[in-house]
């Protein structure tokens, strides 16, 4: 709050309207409906001043926002009318803007506390517990994984806007399902609008929900925003937003109508990372900032198997400048052309495209994406991928026993890097014993070669063949097959 509070011996007198300056500081505009005569009308005499100015203190904390502005914290903008709406709605929509909560004191006072987390001082264990009904998560049919604002936006002529979308970014993309809309209209910023919409997602999600009878060690949850419930019963530890609270002194119990499971971290906001793209006043383009790019770019062919022949496809991999970022990459031939998606490993960080033309030029490019969906520059790379000749196996290996022989049969692979094969024997079926068979067979491409081992004794016989490239390289093992001698 600038200037002198307006509770002190400052120029700020409540009886003196002369002395009051505009403000759009939340504590300060709330409190000044709390108590004005065309607002809730409670007076000023019974508001806590010192409350008041607390939180316009804590209303002027700056925040930074996605285009690089530094604004106040917690800020309102709006208008009411004083004959056709109702005075707690007002507020209720003035506190749902700053994510506020009042309550009255011992003295009967209103009293303000805005938006963030506090550790709670009051603990509910299972000795306060006279009963409890705790459910985790959202009703189906309630359950969101994203939200929009509907909040007042200055750059567009003070006029209702949305903001961009606060999604989960653990929750699973459901194509039928829309952000849920929530208003926020006396908000006047996307980036106070983006801070609630994080704030509301999170009640909204995977937490506990309780609401129940306390004995009267619930009297100590009266003017208080958190608690800290510990059930063994339950199996529950953690901190709550405290509801409206309902007394029954003669039954000696106090009723809490809802306690909502909360976490330190849904206060906690990057605008950089979380606020998205706010959206553009006419003849204005905001300054946002830039999504680094992916690092270290590699392009590399992978070799794949096309039926009888070899084929081959671009694989891409890169170093992530940011932990939280997605990617998508598109490749197209060097030439021109039409570009096309490649299928992305977010966890390995690499792509892969489909069958591409040996030998031909092709251009990939790879893009980082936040959460926001906003992009980095294209990181970009050139590849001429050449299919390698995989040498296939032989094919067609059949053995046929005799007396103290036996003949085998095989047919060439049909590859040009085809040297000659070899054929293997064993009286056991493990490789690991078999010996060759015979010299090196060479033949033409696809042709049938046949084999006679002979001096052999009475059992079992097994074979197994090999093609070899000239110099080195060698396809697979084909085998085994048996023959019986006699």
């Amino acid at each position: 709050m600038a200037g002198d509070p307006i509770y002190g011996d400052g120029p700020h007198r409540i009886a003196d309207k002369a002395t009051r300056e505009w403000s759009d500081n939340a504590g300060l505009v709330i409190g000044d409906y709390a108590a004005h005569p065309d607002g809730y009308g409670l007076g000023y005499e019974n508001v806590n001043w010192a409350s008041i100015a607390r939180e316009a203190d804590f209303s002027d904390l700056p925040e930074t926002t996605v285009t690089g502005e530094t604004i106040a914290r917690w800020r309102l903008w709006g208008s009411y009318s004083l004959a056709s709406e109702e005075r707690r709605q007002v507020m209720a929509d003035m506190l749902k803007a700053c994510d506020g909560h009042i309550w009255q004191d011992a003295d009967w006072k209103f009293n303000l506390m805005t938006g963030r987390y506090e550790e709670p001082t009051v603990v509910i264990t299972d000795d306060h517990i006279l009963s409890m009904t705790a459910k985790r998560g959202p009703n189906a049919r309630h359950a969101v994984s994203a939200v929009k604002m509907i909040y007042t936006e200055a750059a567009i002529g003070y006029r209702e806007q949305e903001s961009a979308t606060v999604a989960d970014p653990d929750a699973e993309d459901d194509p039928n399902t829309d952000p849920q809309s929530i208003e926020v209209l006396f908000a006047p910023h996307h980036n106070q609008a983006s801070r609630l919409g994080k704030i509301n997602l999170a009640r909204l999600g995977d937490r506990w929900h309780l609401s129940g009878a306390l004995n009267l060690f619930g009297l100590n949850l009266i003017g208080k925003r958190f608690c800290r419930v510990r059930s063994d019963q339950l199996g529950i530890d953690a901190v709550f937003l405290v509801g409206p609270l309902r007394l029954e002194l003669d039954q000696q119990r106090v009723l809490p109508q809802a306690l909502d499971e909360v976490r330190a971290e849904d206060w906690a906001f990057d605008a950089e990372l979380e606020e998205g793209v706010p959206p553009l006043a006419p003849d204005m383009t905001p300054s946002v900032p830039t999504v680094p790019p992916p690092t270290d770019l590699v392009l590399s062919a992978v070799p794949i198997a096309l039926g009888e022949t070899n084929g081959v496809a671009i694989g891409a991999s890169w170093a992530s400048p940011r932990p939280d970022l997605g990617f998508r990459a598109q490749y197209r031939p060097a030439a021109g052309g039409d570009w096309v998606t490649m299928a992305v490993d977010e966890d390995e960080l690499t792509a892969r495209s489909g069958p591409v033309d040996s030998g031909v030029e092709y251009q990939v490019q790879v893009w980082a994406i936040t959460v926001g969906y906003r992009e980095s520059a294209a990181v970009s790379d050139t590849i001429t991928p050449e299919a390698t000749n995989t040498l296939g196996p032989p094919t067609e290996l059949a053995a046929e026993g005799g007396t103290g022989e036996a003949e085998i049969s095989f047919r060439m692979p049909t590859q040009s890097s085809l040297a000659y094969a070899r054929l293997y024997g064993s009286g056991t079926d493990d490789f690991g014993t078999a010996v060759q068979v015979g010299p090196d067979q060479v033949a033409g491409l696809g042709a049938i070669v046949t084999i006679t081992e002979t001096s052999l004794s009475a059992g079992t016989r097994y074979y197994w063949a090999r093609a070899f490239k000239a110099g080195s390289g060698m396809s697979a093992l084909a085998g085994s097959v048996s023959a019986v001698i006699s």
